[in-house]
């Protein structure tokens, strides 16, 4: 029987082991990553009959980067029209907030305050959404691509609620959770490897018939 497989993505979290991986000579292309590539490659993990119905990036718009550093700006909303260009499924995007924060650090000169911009949100949507899709039986088998273990609680919730459904992790690269594997023990592992092998063509032509290409920066 078919099973029906929905993956949601912690954009953040997946971007930080990204960034860590490009720092190796090895795997420097590897920011150009189509999604749907990614999520297709994982299939033969869950089911040989598994079909994805549904991809679902969160993710936050850094909007304090327009004055410095408007490049990466810049690249954070080009890739996002690239992901848009996805089909058969789309993906849908969610996007959450940036907020400034205050952190007290202490130092040897005495306390001070700096200013920190934290994402705010993703993980809240995208555990909220996994449970709204469950309850609406819109996939059968679940799959957080996230190493985060602020997921932890929405996973017991999880399976207490849905006992006849199963979500899984995709721990990016070097970010497994111990924690989480012990609650879905059928999470699985992601590789730098696998973020080279499903990276975006050179040229993206978009619905609209536009051309967008990979950042000179991500090459």
């Amino acid at each position: 029987m078919e099973k029906r497989v929905s993956f949601l993505i912690d954009g953040f979290n997946l971007y930080h082991s990204i960034s860590q991986a490009a720092h190796g000579n090895e795997f420097r292309k590897c920011k150009w990553l189509d999604l749907g590539q990614l999520c297709r490659s994982t299939l033969h993990i869950i089911s040989p009959k598994a079909t994805i119905v549904s991809i679902h990036y969160f993710t936050a718009t850094p909007h304090h980067l327009e004055k410095t550093n408007p490049n990466k700006l810049a690249r954070h909303r080009l890739y996002l029209r690239a992901l848009s260009s996805l089909r058969s499924p789309n993906i849908t995007i969610h996007q959450g907030r940036i907020r400034q924060q205050e952190i007290l650090i202490e130092c040897s000169t005495g306390k001070t305050y700096i200013k920190h911009w934290r994402e705010k949100g993703t993980d809240v949507a995208l555990a909220t959404h996994l449970i709204y899709e469950a309850q609406l039986n819109m996939a059968d088998e679940f799959v957080v691509i996230s190493g985060d273990s602020d997921y932890v609680p929405v996973i017991r919730y999880f399976s207490l609620m849905f006992p006849n459904k199963n979500v899984r992790f995709a721990f990016p690269a070097g970010r497994p959770n111990n924690e989480i594997h012990k609650l879905a023990p059928l999470s699985f592992k992601l590789s730098a490897d696998s973020y080279q092998s499903c990276q975006f063509p050179e040229v993206i032509k978009l619905p609209s018939g536009k051309n967008i290409y990979r950042p000179t920066q991500w090459s």
